[in-house]
């Protein structure tokens, strides 16, 4: 893990390299370009179709350092399979295709853009794989930590307590559809207007984790005015127990 990190580190190094160049590059490209035609004695034509297009090229290559130096960032942190590093390798692969375009139709003209546009592709064919195969992963990671909270959870009590008002067993109910929650039982009651409610729920088939369900819940609770409350069914028969 030292050695993985240490690694990192130094591409993250040559790519702030990298972002300097490009922007020393871009501010002084015009002449740059205008000394390689006089040189190599080219057609004064030819300074411009560079130009024409490199500088279309520019946002993307912005973007794709951009993004190759936040998934450098997450990787140092040691996130590798996340949403952020899914977004930046897509971004990669689009930045690729757009620039991979833009030189081949330029190649016309010069034929190192040609070469540079084939790579460019190849660049967004493997970026695209990449990110294929890290949503794949994520996926099979999150469907394992559901599971595990299937199993630990199996069944969760649902308490809820309020003032009295109109939808209350409607938007709980609704939340645990949403979510594919069964209620298997539930038992409600009015005391001095305070509207009491304990639900008896399997998770077994639930899409979210249990941590989402309670921030949900919450909201819920927080819209409404109640007091919602998402606990195992241990816990809860613990405390009424004591």
């Amino acid at each position: 893990m030292k050695d993985y990190k240490a690694s990192v580190k130094i591409t993250l190094c040559l790519v702030y390299v990298a972002i300097a160049i490009m922007v020393l590059i871009t501010v002084f490209f015009p002449f740059l370009v205008q000394w390689f035609v006089e040189k190599r004695h080219k057609d004064p034509a030819l300074a411009t179709a560079i130009m024409i297009v490199f500088y279309p090229c520019v946002p993307f290559a912005a973007a794709f350092l951009y993004s190759i130096r936040g998934l450098l960032v997450n990787l140092k942190k040691g996130l590798v399979f996340g949403d952020a590093n899914i977004r930046h390798l897509k971004v990669i692969a689009v930045s690729c295709l757009a620039a991979g375009v833009i030189m081949i139709i330029g190649g016309f003209r010069y034929m190192p853009f040609w070469i540079s546009g084939i790579a460019a592709l190849a660049g967004a064919l493997l970026s695209a794989d990449i990110e294929r195969v890290f949503s794949f992963a994520l996926s099979k990671q999150r469907e394992e930590e559901f599971s595990d909270v299937r199993e630990q959870y199996e069944k969760t009590i649902i308490s809820v307590i309020g003032n009295d008002t109109v939808g209350i067993t409607a938007e709980v109910s609704a939340v645990c559809q949403k979510n594919k929650v069964n209620i298997i039982d539930i038992s409600q009651s009015i005391m001095q207007d305070l509207f009491v409610m304990v639900m008896m729920t399997d998770v077994e088939k639930m899409t979210c984790t249990l941590a989402s369900f309670k921030e949900q819940m919450k909201a819920v609770g927080e819209k409404m005015g109640l007091d919602i409350r998402v606990m195992h069914e241990d816990i809860f028969n613990s405390m009424h127990r004591i």
